[in-house]
């Protein structure tokens, strides 16, 4: 299992995830937020196919059930399951990823 913690921003929300490979080829997202509309985006999620984590397939797996669940554009959360999905399926290794606003 792979766990992963999203730290949103200015929401000041904590996401954790957990993503587990199966024997069906693909990963079972799970997870718990403190912001409702992630909570509704994990519990539509369900389990990802590892082929549609790769290329144009994870837009539509990965990336329109945010927009359905009413997540920021900008929210960190989808790349977050996508980088969970990469390391839980061994196509990554796990390396915390950073975005900082420096002057």
């Amino acid at each position: 299992m792979t766990s992963v913690e999203v730290e949103a921003g200015v929401c000041g929300f904590l996401t954790r995830l957990q993503a587990t490979s199966r024997a069906e080829g693909d990963v079972a997202i799970g997870g718990e937020s403190e912001c409702p509309r992630v909570q509704e985006y994990l519990a539509n999620l369900g389990a990802i196919e590892v082929s549609a984590a790769l290329g144009r397939c994870c837009i539509e797996k990965v990336f329109q059930p945010s927009t359905k669940a009413g997540l920021h554009p900008a929210c960190p959360v989808p790349v977050g399951v996508l980088k969970a999905v990469e390391v839980a399926a061994g196509l990554a290794l796990p390396r915390t990823v950073t975005i900082r606003f420096v002057e």
